[in-house]
């Protein structure tokens, strides 16, 4: 048997020495029941201390190709079974280029660590927690795409981000994050192809979670193998193992046509991860945050 810890990770393609970018796989839409649920987003641009409400509006479906864990406090966890997590020793290949530690700070002061990981040459996805909690919001947060210990091959700063206007603190169904950064950096690390789904499905029953957990001494980064269950509209459950510190890590699989593609953002123990919706990827693609 497996065993279920908690929270996970991000990625990319690299063929014949060159960086891949991987595309988006066609969208799913397993007989969903047509109601729009509204949606919108906060945008909090942090350069200049703006922030403002924007709509989601779910538009015509693109179909073509295409924890966070306190500083170095650990967050509560359980194992069942054999702990499956490898390290990743090549972190600057692909899809790993793509996944992201990331050094948080808050409002109020509190330094926290999560997982990210790009989805364009500057804007990558997380979890929401990463960026907002009950009491405070991200008032700057450092990239390390492919942090490897001590080693930091590349380094990008926010300069913006976007939470659901739902998400609180605590409500996982809303609990994912945007940002945007200062650099390109994607155009050397690589990113991630999404896959929006709606319905019953999400495409696939296997998937990797790849991040950066706390509980492993130093700043490396480690990836599981796990299948998936428990779908609902907006999460789904997966037997990937995982630790603080890995929430809004990647939930991804291969695809020989499309690459990596990401179908969930990695969230909570349990393990939860955010679906990645159709919804959210004709906003991103709408306003030029996905190719």
């Amino acid at each position: 048997m497996k065993r279920i810890i908690s929270i996970v990770s991000v990625m990319l393609l690299l063929l014949s020495g060159m960086t891949v970018y991987a595309q988006e796989i066609p969208q799913d839409n397993d007989g969903d029941s047509g109601v729009v649920q509204v949606e919108q987003l906060l945008e909090v641009d942090v350069v200049n201390g703006t922030e403002r409400i924007v709509d989601l509006p779910e538009t015509a479906t693109y179909s073509m190709v295409a924890d966070t864990a306190a500083s170095e406090m650990i967050l509560e966890r359980s194992i069942i079974g054999t702990d499956e997590r490898t390290k990743v020793t090549n972190t600057t290949t692909s899809p790993y280029y793509a996944i992201a530690y990331l050094s948080i700070t808050m409002e109020d002061g509190g330094t926290f660590r999560g997982t990210g990981f790009m989805i364009s040459p500057n804007t990558m996805l997380t979890a929401g927690h990463c960026l907002k909690s009950s009491t405070s919001k991200a008032k700057s947060v450092t990239v390390y795409p492919g942090r490897n210990g001590t080693s930091k091959p590349i380094t990008a700063n926010m300069t913006k981000y976007y939470v659901d206007t739902k998400y609180t603190g605590s409500e996982a169904d809303w609990d994912y994050g945007i940002i945007v950064l200062d650099s390109n950096i994607g155009n050397t690390t690589g990113w991630f192809g999404l896959h929006g789904t709606s319905g019953s499905s999400i495409g696939t029953t296997n998937i990797t979670v790849t991040g950066y957990p706390g509980d492993l001494a130093g700043y490396y980064m480690w990836t599981c193998g796990g299948t998936v269950s428990n779908i609902t509209t907006n999460r789904f459950k997966h037997t990937a193992d995982t630790a603080g510190g890995e929430s809004g890590s990647p939930t991804y699989f291969y695809n020989s046509s499309y690459g990596n593609q990401v179908v969930g953002i990695h969230t909570h123990a349990g393990n939860y991860s955010r679906r990645i919706t159709t919804t959210l990827v004709n906003w991103l693609k709408d306003n030029g945050y996905a190719s």
